[in-house]
């Protein structure tokens, strides 16, 4: 799998996550799933978004690679 294929893999599944999770916090919003969310989803997205700036970074990297050594 392509570092592209990966990253657009984990942007994909992230939507999805945030669209499941929606819907589940719609029907079931007492107290627990507020502590839920804020124990395991919340934290989620910050990493997401820092494994993609992450592998954005290491794109530029493994380019230049690729330019320097053909």
């Amino acid at each position: 799998m392509s570092l592209a294929t990966g990253r657009a893999k984990l942007v994909e599944t992230s939507k999805t996550l945030t669209a499941h999770w929606e819907a589940v916090r719609d029907g079931w919003g007492d107290q627990a799933c507020q502590e839920y969310e804020e124990e395991h989803v919340a934290p989620i997205a910050p990493q997401v978004a820092t494994a993609i700036r992450a592998m954005d970074r290491l794109t530029v990297v493994l380019a230049q690679m690729r330019q320097e050594c053909g």
